[in-house]
């Protein structure tokens, strides 16, 4: 895990987030980023990913929940540091019908790790292109900047 995040000017923040190179794609990397001012990004590897599915077949997940469950993951480790300071997290549709089961698995992720923390609202709505964590996922996914972390498998597999 990445340090602890410098505590912003104003709380009650409302975030956007985005991917870039879905989760369900194992031969690339994916990138879950969030902005609104306070922003961060997290790399996946395709060989993360890889690894993450190969363990998750053998638990018996089915296939098809794999990248859904992997997307899950990367929003709740890249947004629980910044917990005390958000109030309503916006997701992309990135997996339409899929939103109750990814709330569930980030809500869940967060009361294990974080019990006294607030929980903010979680919406799913289309991000388009000129939000910020669209411009910051593809920007670290194209490799024009750093992730802020990098993704590793057993805490991805632990948020699943």
């Amino acid at each position: 895990m990445g340090s602890a995040p410098k505590p912003p000017k104003k709380t009650g923040r409302e975030v956007e987030v985005d991917q870039s190179g879905r989760t369900d794609v194992l031969a690339v990397g994916t990138v879950v980023a969030f902005s609104d001012g306070l922003q961060s990004s997290l790399r996946i590897s395709s060989k993360v990913k890889r690894e993450c599915f190969r363990r998750l077949k053998a638990r018996g997940v089915r296939k098809h929940l794999i990248g859904i469950k992997l997307f899950a993951a990367g929003i709740a480790l890249i947004l629980e540091p910044f917990l005390p300071w958000l109030t309503i997290v916006i997701i992309d549709l990135e997996y339409v019908g899929w939103e109750a089961v990814i709330k569930e698995q980030v809500v869940r992720q967060w009361r294990r790790h974080r019990p006294d923390s607030k929980i903010p609202k979680i919406e799913f709505r289309q991000i388009g292109k000129g939000s910020r964590a669209h411009d910051l996922a593809l920007a670290v996914y194209r490799g024009e900047q750093k992730a802020d972390r990098e993704a590793e498998a057993e805490e991805l597999l632990a948020a699943c």
